[in-house]
Formats: C-alpha cells, sequence, structure tokens
C-alpha cells in the first residue's frame, strides 16, 4: 500500500493485487483470455482447458522447459529444418540434448528418408510420432500471421484426432504426446513483453511445469495488460485482421521488388520474414562464401544491412538468407530493399545454378 500510488503514477492504474505472488503458471484471468483466443482463432473445434496452459517469459524459455522436462540427456530431438536460429540453443543450454535437423525440400515438404516411416503431410509426421510413442512440439507462433487469403492455419491439435486414427491408436494416449507452444511475440508484435505459452494434456508434464515454470514466471502487470486487451474480443479481432493486411502489404512489397530486380526468394504465406535465395551471388558454394557476403552486405557504406544467414537455420546448400520485413516502416522498408537491390547488381553473378 505504502508503493502503490507511485508505482500507480508511473505504470497507471492497477489493482494493488498484483503486487502479490500469484500463480506462476499464469494468472487464471489471463489462461482463461488465451483459452478462449485460442478456441476462436485457430484451434476452433479443440477444447482448450484454461488449465492446461503454462504459461512463461516467451516461448524461448517455454520450450527450454519442454526440452527439458522431456528428454533425457544425450537424447536426439528431429527438427524440420530449415528452421528457427534459437532452437539448436535452447536444446542445449540446459537439457543438454542433441538436435537433429530433419531437411525439408525447397519450399517445404519432408523428406521421406530422414524421418523414416513419416510421410510428406504433417497428419501423417503425427501418425508416425503416435506409433512410436514419440512427443511432439508443435511451435505455432505464427498461426495468426497467415496472410494469403486463400491459406489458412491448421493446428496440429486440429488434426490429432485424425492422426491417431491413422496410427491405430487410443486419442487420449496421442493427445498426451502432442503440445501447443504460442507466444504474443509474432502474432501481437509483442517480442518485450516476453510471454509464451504452452498448451499441453499430459498430466504427469502439467505437474512437473508448475514446478519449473516458477523460474520464468511473467510479471503480473504483464499479466493484467494482456488481460485488458483479449477481454474486448471484437478489437483484438480488427487488430488481427490489420496485422494481417499490413503483412500482406509488406510482403507484397518485398516480393515485387525481389521479382522486378531478378532475385530468387521462396514465396510465402505467412510468417514476418522471406527466405533468399542469393547462391548465385557467392564468390563459390559454400558456407564460408555465405558468410562473406553477409558480412560485406553489412559492412558496406552504402548498404549496412543484416540478413540471418541460411547456414544458421539449417539450410541444406549455402546462399539462402532470411530476410525479416515486419518490424519496420513501410517507407523504411522501401529503402532496405532499394539497397539490397542496388549492392547486389553491382556484383557479378558467379554462380549460375540456381
Amino acid at each position: 500500500p505504502l508503493l502503490h500510488a507511485k508505482l500507480s503514477c508511473a505504470l497507471g492504474a492497477f489493482p494493488p493485487e498484483l503486487e502479490c505472488y500469484t500463480n506462476f503458471c499464469g494468472t487464471a484471468p489471463l489462461r482463461e483470455h488465451v483459452a478462449r483466443l485460442f478456441e476462436r482463432t485457430f484451434m476452433k473445434g479443440v477444447e482448450v482447458s484454461p488449465e492446461r496452459l503454462f504459461f512463461g517469459s516467451g516461448c524461448a524459455a517455454v520450450l527450454e522447459h519442454m526440452f527439458f522436462l522431456l528428454g533425457e540427456v544425450g537424447a536426439s530431438v528431429l527438427i524440420p529444418a530449415p528452421h528457427s536460429v534459437g532452437f539448436s540453443n535452447q536444446l542445449v543450454a540446459k537439457a543438454l540434448l542433441k538436435a537433429v535437423p530433419v531437411h525439408m525440400s525447397i519450399p517445404g515438404n519432408l523428406e521421406v528418408s530422414r524421418l523414416e516411416a513419416a510421410r510428406l503431410d504433417v497428419q501423417d509426421t503425427l501418425a508416425w510420432a503416435f506409433q512410436n510413442g514419440l512427443h511432439i512440439i508443435s511451435d505455432e507462433i505464427y498461426a495468426l500471421s497467415v496472410f494469403k487469403s486463400e491459406e489458412s492455419f491448421q493446428s496440429a491439435a486440429q488434426l490429432c484426432q485424425l492422426a491417431a486414427d491413422r496410427a491405430g491408436v487410443n486419442l487420449s494416449v496421442a493427445e498426451e504426446l502432442l503440445h501447443i507452444v504460442w507466444g504474443f511475440s509474432k502474432d501481437f508484435g509483442m517480442a518485450g513483453f516476453r510471454v509464451g505459452c504452452v498448451f499441453t494434456r499430459n498430466q504427469p508434464v502439467m505437474k512437473a511445469l508448475s514446478n519449473v515454470c516458477y523460474f520464468s514466471s511473467n510479471s503480473t502487470l504483464v499479466q493484467h495488460a494482456l488481460c485488458e486487451l483479449l477481454s474486448d474480443g471484437s478489437s483484438v479481432d480488427d487488430f488481427l485482421q490489420q496485422s494481417r493486411a499490413r503483412l500482406r502489404q509488406a510482403y507484397q512489397a518485398v516480393a515485387g521488388a525481389l521479382s522486378d530486380a531478378g532475385i530468387p526468394f521462396i514465396p510465402a504465406c505467412g510468417g514476418l520474414f522471406v527466405s533468399l535465395n542469393l547462391r548465385g551471388y557467392l564468390r563459390e558454394v559454400s558456407f564460408s562464401a555465405e558468410q562473406e557476403l553477409l558480412e560485406e552486405m553489412f559492412e558496406s557504406p552504402n548498404t549496412r544491412l543484416l540478413l540471418v544467414p541460411g547456414q544458421a537455420c539449417h539450410f541444406t546448400y549455402p546462399g539462402y538468407f532470411r530476410l525479416c520485413y515486419a518490424s519496420v516502416t513501410p517507407d523504411a522498408l522501401d529503402c532496405c530493399i532499394n539497397k539490397l537491390v542496388a549492392f547486389l547488381k553491382s556484383k557479378s553473378i558467379i554462380v549460375c545454378e540456381l
């Protein structure tokens, strides 16, 4: 009470009970609001019980908890590649697991040889995992950022029944092997809030999460702010619609400029980035040459662009770069693309096979 008035001046009015300890897995109101958000958006038809949602300081922390709880030291984890740069560190830092990239053909089909019995589509991959008693963590952080109107996101939770039937296992067994991760960083553009969560129906995992979430719990102030945000469902829906429209506009600007300049890229239907194929601008077809091009783009006084190299994402072939276009203004994006195009035009195409 002595500090409440001063804190309210700094942070705005908030209930005094937020100054006290709460459930380290997430406050009851936040779990309720997020459960309803899931049910009316990318998990339609799936019952999402609030008590099955566990929150942490970003998806990275949540994933790290799941890796620590599910894997034994030294165990291998199959990850469809290319994948996020952060996965390898999240697997190794504390859980001491081994990341095994399962390389996907461009633009993104699973290679059957690397998953043995697993087939090309997600449903068959789930069935393969269920048949073998393997846990699946489905990272769905871009679920609400699909911007092509003819495309729609399907959560692994929506495919669970069909996959269980195909695998010939009981649905309850399949549900205990599937864990869904989502957060506010990508779909809501709130990376600084550091709020992620996992939806799981596995009772032992839930019990363990109730313990380890203590080490990465979210501020009650942040949770309260998110509850205020999510309490107005129509406003949230309007925001998501506008966000997808702006992502579409940004992507079309990037794709149009790249196409006009003859720079190959992998078409996208969602997310916050596009993968460029700059293999033809490498000194040689090697990852060391890819790193040289990366450094040259960044160090060039007239360019100063920093892209994510494909090697960091476990691309099979050198020369791919990830360009993130969603965190800058349209004017800044236009400037960046113009700089990139000018830089590449100043270089001779050395390798013809793209």
